[in-house]
């Protein structure tokens, strides 16, 4: 209903736009300015979210200081989509379970439900709702971090070329930055941003690891700190960590591979292997069926 509602106002928007252009009038959104016309906004904006970030103002209002930490910590290592922060997670949360209420409400009266089952239908839409953003994240999380450690051991063949050629760790890190694009090239933008304010690179380099939240960022932050820390040539270190990282790579390839049957077995005995026996064994028992009762007469 909301979804019909949108595209009805946004055909009247449309039209009173092409008016204004028409008439000239006026000088506020929606109307022309000069040769040129402001669009209005939609009408989610003008009229559902702004309740809804209100409501999400005062429910961030009372939730703990810890909960709201670990989610800001939970967004980052997912790659913040959208820039997204608490107030706008809180609100996609509610805006979602309204739309599955809405949903689920619609189905239930024109499917005629009696009373409990509908209610029942209501609150799992409601609860379902409320979830997906919780879905969308964590499926946003780990193909964040599956793209990270694919480009994990290139970046360090990079970093390490580019320090062998003469230049320093930022500069390498910079050059990086340039020549890739990514999640991994991102965070590395963010980390040479805070060296270049004046943060110490360690401090840097633990932020770091402690915003992607993988296990081989973790170790390579560590591996690096520990070479500064001894005096060892960090491209050294770095070289070392991209044939670790292209082995363990291969490792999971091969763990994957070795799951494939495993995971096949069971599409192979509850889809494939029925309709296999339906084909082979079908016309010799409606044969079989035929000469029984040919025989019964």
């Amino acid at each position: 209903m909301l979804g019909i509602y949108s595209y009805l106002e946004a055909g009247r928007d449309r039209v009173r736009r092409r008016l204004v252009r028409i008439s000239g009038e006026g000088e506020r959104p929606g109307t022309v300015r000069g040769s040129r016309v402001e669009p209005l906004a939609p009408i989610t904006q003008r009229l559902v979210l702004p309740p809804l970030r209100k409501a999400a103002g005062i429910i961030a209002g009372f939730t703990p200081q810890r909960i709201r930490l670990s989610l800001a910590k939970s967004l980052e290592s997912s790659g913040r989509p959208g820039d997204i922060d608490f107030t706008g997670y809180l609100v996609s949360k509610m805006l979602a379970a309204i739309i599955s209420f809405s949903v689920t409400l619609f189905l239930s009266f024109s499917m005629h439900l009696p009373s409990q089952k509908a209610f029942v239908v209501w609150m799992c839409g409601l609860i379902a709702g409320f979830m997906i953003p919780d879905i969308v994240i964590r499926r946003r999380r780990l193909a964040w971090e599956k793209e990270i450690r694919k480009a994990l051991p290139e970046i360090l063949d990079l970093l390490t070329v580019s320090m062998e050629a003469g230049l320093g760790f930022d500069s390498a890190v910079a050059k990086v930055i340039e020549k890739r694009s990514g999640p991994l090239s991102t965070e590395l933008g963010v980390l040479l941003q805070e060296i270049r304010v004046g943060r110490p690179r360690r401090e840097a380099l633990r932020a770091l690891a402690e915003r992607t939240r993988i296990q081989e960022i973790s170790i390579l932050v560590a591996a690096i700190i520990q070479a500064e820390q001894l005096g060892v040539g960090i491209a050294n270190t770095l070289r070392v960590q991209a044939t670790q990282l292209r082995l363990a790579r291969r490792q999971r390839a091969e763990e994957a591979a070795m799951k494939a049957p495993v995971k096949m077995l069971f599409p192979l005995v509850f889809f494939i292997f029925p309709t296999i026996f339906i084909v082979l064994l079908g016309p010799a028992a409606i044969q079989v069926i035929t000469t029984f009762v040919m025989l019964g007469k």
